[in-house]
């Protein structure tokens, strides 16, 4: 939950969306932000969006690939065929790093090409442990996963988190 208010950032299509309650889910803003500067949400300066941006960064669910962290409104399915399909086209390994926390769950999970990180130091509760099945079903078990199959899996977590 956003204590500060409604949040406005821009997405990887360079529109900008509003946020009503700081949970990542966004709808587009219709006003054009750079030309009249409308005050949505106490928000009007370069400033104010960068220290917004920052904020959105410690979103419930974020999404790393290959090292530059998204959280997971600024991403989508064809956001993420991009990164992966332009990444194995130039022989690049993908690593995909999905982190989810909340009040009943605390995970990190990464697709075969990461390299390997330290394991969890206590048992998965319940909650985790379904997310874990969920993600060795969609994205583990896969030979070479697809952008499809991880979107699957972030629309998932996103209802259980």
């Amino acid at each position: 939950m956003n204590l500060y208010g409604p949040v406005i950032g821009r997405v990887g299509n360079g529109h900008w969306t509003y946020d009503d309650f700081g949970l990542g889910r966004c709808a587009p803003v219709t006003a054009n932000l750079t030309r009249h500067q409308p005050k949505i949400g106490g928000i009007r300066t370069e400033a104010d969006r960068l220290s917004v941006a920052r904020a959105q960064r410690t979103a419930p669910i974020s999404v790393r690939v290959n090292g530059t962290e998204y959280s997971l409104g600024e991403t989508s399915v064809s956001w993420l065929h991009q990164q992966i399909d332009e990444r194995r086209r130039v022989g690049e390994p993908v690593s995909v790093v999905v982190s989810a926390r909340s009040d009943s769950i605390a995970v990190t999970l990464a697709t075969p090409g990461c390299s390997s990180g330290a394991r969890g130091t206590r048992p998965p509760n319940r909650l985790e442990s379904e997310v874990l099945s969920r993600w060795r079903e969609l994205v583990l078990k896969k030979e070479d996963f697809t952008a499809g199959n991880l979107w699957a899996f972030l629309q998932y977590l996103e209802r259980q988190v």
